[in-house]
């Protein structure tokens, strides 16, 4: 039976650094997943500043909460400060803007099928909150507890960010003149292809 988070932490704090191997690259592939549809070809860098940030906070880590939502509050927080550092001439909060604003036309952002690239593309007019909130809500499994703590909001803020979200990328599906039929597909699909991901992960 694998060791669960909270054991491979303090176990990691205690000196064993075995174990705190295992911890990081369990949540690897939740990591890459994190920045890939928003600033692609930063993955790796964003992805070596948040471990490194993680291993220089670990002992400030509760291991009685969710360490993949303290390590994605980390994940948001290197986003932010990356896209405050290489988009100065932007206005607004990078909270605000969206990846498609930013990055046009993502080279590692690929899907296996028309609906499945049309919602990818979709999510990327969110603002970054929205888009952070709705993947982790339907690609990583996080509850709406988790997402609060990723996201530094109180729960009933993020249960209203989920609601509107997804009113707006219905808004956005349409205005990517996707056809009636597809748009529906996309829509229902989300909760099948994010059973999908789920499923690889266990099997991976």
């Amino acid at each position: 039976m694998p060791v669960d988070d909270a054991e491979l932490l303090l176990r990691w704090r205690g000196g064993d650094a075995e174990a705190g191997r295992t911890l990081i690259e369990r949540h690897a592939a939740t990591l890459h997943r994190f920045f890939v549809n928003k600033l692609p070809e930063w993955v790796d860098e964003l992805s070596q500043r948040t471990l490194l940030a993680c291993v220089e906070a670990r002992e400030r880590i509760d291991p009685a909460r969710s360490f993949r939502a303290y390590l994605l509050g980390i994940a948001r927080f290197q986003l932010l400060r990356a896209l405050r550092e290489h988009y100065r001439d932007v206005a607004g909060v990078p909270e605000q803007w969206s990846a498609a604003q930013l990055v046009p036309s993502p080279t590692a952002a690929v899907a296996d099928d028309e609906r499945r690239a049309l919602l990818l593309r979709a999510l990327r007019h969110l603002s970054i909150d929205t888009q952070i909130a709705l993947e982790l809500h339907y690609w990583e499994d996080l509850g709406v507890a988790e997402i609060a703590t990723v996201m530094g909001e109180p729960e009933g803020t993020v249960k209203s960010r989920l609601a509107r979200g997804r009113a707006t990328l219905r808004q956005v599906l349409e205005q990517l003149e996707a056809d009636g039929e597809q748009l529906e597909q996309t829509l229902r699909n989300l909760d099948g292809w994010a059973a999908e991901l789920r499923a690889q992960r266990r099997d991976g």
